[in-house]
């Protein structure tokens, strides 16, 4: 028989486990590095807009301070204290103007006095009179300052300004981009650690389970079987996967060893009997000639029952080897059961069983005319063989709604109901001490299940021990004969 084709699987290029990983590894880390360079910027921003916001409110807040702690009389005399003014991140300086934007009074900690310029000496005279601007110092030094007019009632006596260095100021943003960069830095390092480490314990049950597709391949898939690891469920349906289909591919190779064993037993036994026939022949035909003619009979009926055990294993390694036939001719069932019958009808009459045909006409299918035919044939002879001398074989051919049902139904000893599952395997025989001239090789019933399946059908027994058995065929009707009403049964005896 013919092995079916397999199906090879080369690899090429890198390994697509280890692929799949660094895709996934890279991805992950890829994501993390996007989520990282969105949201840091964000957190950024937030604290820069707080923080640069609390010192615009605290120079405002000290230039009210000191508008109201200078001495009116004297602009230029200021109680002011460095060390008390201080907040927690940054020193404030301070200094005061008259009308006319003169120097009166300058902060310890400022080199030379830092003269505002005419868009703020313009700003700062609006009657609204607090303002908050950026400034440069002679030095180069950028500052945050407040300017508020001094102002004792309703008269403006000058002006008072409280400001930060800028350095200062943004001293802990600096801090926090270094620590948002380092943080972010060491979370990719270890996020690309943990990721790689946990897709290599992910790796490990995959390299398991090859090597045990290994172990199948150099074993013939005999005795290994794959296991997912308890931490892996993801693989336990792959690994359930994999187990039916080497349960399946383990049952075809003893089915096939079976089929061998059973084949080589099958045509021993005629081809022993055959060379024994003949070696009597020879010996009777030496010594007496006339008495070799029953020898010679039964050399011719172990011949026709090798014939047919060879055509039958010839009909199931083409239904083996080659794809579904063509159903393209359309049958009347009805019909084809009338022509198995009248063709078996010489071998009825010889066993002294009568045919009884209940056919309905017009039971049109797509069918293969010589697969249907050898399916009736089969079916009919099984009965024949086991019906008893002066009974009756009953072939019923009636529509079911949208199928076709032949049902042959022998008076013979019947079956017994643990047999049922195996009638249609291959060289399963029930009986295996009868006779052989009375008994198949059990090739008979496959080949009818075969067929059947390859028309899209289905066929059943029905037995019982002294009663009789019954063989149920189903197949498909054409469409056209779904719409036509069939006539009653159309009883024949023969």
């Amino acid at each position: 028989m013919r092995s079916p084709p397999v199906t090879r699987f080369v690899r090429a290029g890198p390994d697509p486990v280890k692929t799949a990983r660094a895709r996934l590894l890279w991805g992950l880390v890829a994501l993390l590095a996007v989520a990282l360079a969105l949201g840091c910027p964000l957190v950024y921003v937030l604290a820069r807009d707080q923080l640069r916001g609390t010192a615009d409110q605290f120079v405002a807040d000290k230039a009210r301070i000191l508008a109201r702690a200078v001495n009116p009389e004297n602009i230029a005399y200021v109680r002011f204290d460095e060390r008390d003014w201080r907040a927690d991140r940054f020193v404030p300086f301070a200094q005061t103007f008259d009308l006319d934007w003169n120097p009166r009074f300058v902060s310890s900690r400022l080199d030379a006095p830092i003269l505002p310029t005419e868009e703020v000496q313009r700003f700062a005279a609006h009657p609204l009179g607090l303002l908050v601007h950026d400034a440069v110092g002679p030095e180069g030094e950028r500052y945050r300052m407040a300017t508020l007019s001094i102002e004792r009632a309703g008269e403006v006596l000058g002006y008072a300004q409280v400001g930060v260095r800028q350095t200062e100021r943004d001293a802990p943003l600096r801090r926090l981009a270094a620590s948002l960069l380092g943080g972010s830095l060491v979370t990719l390092a270890l996020a690309l650690a943990g990721i790689w480490l946990t897709l290599r314990q992910w790796e490990l049950p995959m390299a398991t389970m090859a090597a045990t597709a290994r172990n199948v391949t150099a074993s013939g898939g005999s005795r290994h079987r794959f296991v997912a690891p308890p931490d892996a469920p993801e693989l336990v349906e792959i690994a359930h996967t994999f187990n039916a289909l080497l349960d399946h591919l383990a049952s075809l190779q003893q089915s096939q060893q079976e089929l061998l064993a059973d084949a080589a037993h099958e045509l021993r036994t005629p081809l022993t009997v055959l060379r024994g026939e003949l070696e009597v022949t020879l010996r009777r035909e030496r010594a007496q000639p006339s008495t070799a003619g029953p020898s010679r009979t039964a050399c011719r009926g172990e011949i026709e029952r090798l014939s047919s055990l060879t055509d039958n294993l010839l009909t199931l390694a083409r239904m083996d080897a080659r794809p579904p036939m063509g159903l393209e001719e359309t049958l009347d069932l009805g019909t084809l059961c009338r022509e198995a019958a009248e063709r078996l009808a010489p071998s009825a009459r010889d066993a002294g069983i009568q045919f009884r045909i209940e056919a309905t006409a017009t039971l049109f299918l797509r069918g293969d005319r010589l697969a249907l035919e050898r399916v009736l044939a089969n079916l009919l002879d099984n009965a024949l063989r086991h019906t008893p001398r002066g009974e009756t074989v009953r072939l019923r051919a009636f529509r079911d709604r949208h199928e076709g049902v032949v049902e042959v139904i022998d008076s013979g000893p019947g079956i017994a109901p643990e047999h049922h599952p195996r009638l249609f395997e291959r060289f399963y025989r029930v009986e295996t001490g009868r006779p052989r001239e009375r008994g198949g090789a059990g090739l008979g019933l496959a080949i009818v299940k075969a067929l059947v399946t390859a028309h899209g059908g289905a066929v059943a027994v029905r037995s019982e021990v002294g009663r009789g058995s019954s063989f149920v065929v189903r197949l498909p009707l054409a469409d056209r004969a779904i719409q036509r009403a069939a006539p009653g049964p159309a009883v024949k005896e023969a």
